[in-house]
């Protein structure tokens, strides 16, 4: 069977963005094996419970759908900027506390 390796790349000399590797896989009950090698990630196995999360910038789909994988890394890069303009909220109003403080 294959599996496939969407790998998000923003900063090495792969093509930057979004990419899919095709890799052979033999079905076991629980995982996937690498029938070659490993796979993208640097494992030989990948656990059937972790195809369609995201872990380390790369996403392991059974079948090949660019459009979910898109979404999901959106998804995720979205709710990171989210949290972190929250947090930046949370420090300029430490920052004004600060500031107001009686010397």
């Amino acid at each position: 069977m294959k599996l496939y390796f969407y790998i998000l790349n923003t900063d090495s000399s792969n093509p930057k963005g979004l990419y899919v590797k095709e890799c052979e896989a033999e079905e076991k009950p629980k995982t996937y094996k690498a029938v070659k090698g490993s796979f993208p990630n640097y494992y030989s196995t990948v656990r059937k419970d972790e195809v369609g999360q995201i872990k380390c910038n790369c996403m392991v789909l059974a079948e090949s759908n660019l459009e979910y994988a898109k979404e999901k890394f959106k998804i995720r890069a979205e709710r990171a900027i989210a949290d972190k303009l929250k947090r930046i909220e949370e420090l300029k109003a430490e920052l004004k506390i600060i500031n107001e403080s009686e010397k």
